[in-house]
């Protein structure tokens, strides 16, 4: 079983969707990592993922502190360093995880993911590999004001998507009012709570005369029969977070996730542009 050195934190994801369901795109990223590497296989009711782990050097320094982990028996102290070319460097975690069309990208670090991200698009380039990405605002409007919706019915019970955190942008053009400008809400069940009801009523009914909203953030969740499956934060562009814990249940679970968005119309589509040039909105958003 892969272990990551930094864990129990969000990762910053990128979702890529290839032509053909191939890890050749997952194999090629990897190429370019740093040992130590793992690779595992997971199988899953949707497919098996092939699931890598290895490590990238950082320009800078992003984390806060470091900390101890067991490895191979003995006691190593992480984030851990490695010469790269003629400098020591701290290395940092990535994953990489391939079922179907989808490879999912992560790093433990916003900082990280800008500067490692960028240079994954330019080793990709050429290969027609697009960025995946949500309507947030489509979302808001399918899930309503009660902040959830069934996607689907089985013998084994329903599959539903549940909205767990919102970040809102307010302007007021017309009153030229600057009072609000943001608001952040978060909890379990969004949709059972009369305050996420008043502040998402612009959007799904429309402006008025009040400030025009528009959605900048969501978190939402996967429930399969009332069980809370998988999370996931996105913004409008493409760039997602997801926890990493040990046994990466909730990271293996994001294409469980991402394939139950794709029942939704008109949600799911695809960019050529890099989502983490466009990430100030998900940078600053706080963390589950």
């Amino acid at each position: 079983m892969i272990h990551p050195d930094i864990q129990d934190c969000q990762y910053t994801v990128e979702v890529l969707r290839t032509r053909a369901a191939t890890p050749e795109i997952a194999n090629q990223i990897f190429a370019t990592a740093i040992p130590p590497r793992a690779i595992d296989k997971i199988p899953t009711g949707g497919g098996t993922i092939s699931l890598f782990h290895a490590f990238i050097s950082a320009s800078r320094v992003h984390h806060r502190s470091m900390r101890t982990r067991i490895d191979g028996g003995k006691e190593v102290l992480v984030p851990r360093k490695k010469l790269v070319g003629r400098k020591e460097r701290f290395i940092y975690d990535v994953l990489i995880a391939q079922r179907g069309r989808h490879t999912v990208l992560a790093v433990p670090f916003h900082g990280l993911a800008e500067e490692f991200f960028p240079r994954v698009d330019r080793v990709l380039a050429g290969t027609r590999t697009a960025y995946e990405r949500l309507d947030i605002t489509r979302i808001v409007l399918a899930l309503g004001s009660s902040g959830r919706v069934t996607v689907s019915e089985s013998d084994e019970g329903s599959l539903e998507i549940g909205l767990t955190r919102c970040h809102l942008a307010y302007s007021d053009v017309a009153n030229r009012s600057r009072d609000i400008q943001s608001v952040r809400i978060a909890g379990t069940n969004l949709g059972t709570t009369k305050e996420y009801r008043f502040l998402i009523a612009p959007v799904i009914e429309g402006p008025r005369s009040g400030p025009h909203v528009v959605p900048l953030v969501l978190g939402f969740s996967l429930y399969a029969a009332g069980v809370r499956k998988a999370s996931a934060i996105t913004d409008r562009h493409g760039n997602f977070k997801v926890f990493v814990g040990p046994g990466l249940r909730q990271f293996s679970r994001l294409f469980d996730l991402l394939e139950a968005m794709e029942l939704m119309e008109d949600v799911v589509s695809t960019t050529p542009n890099l989502p983490i040039l466009q990430s100030r909105a998900l940078a600053s958003e706080l963390t589950e």
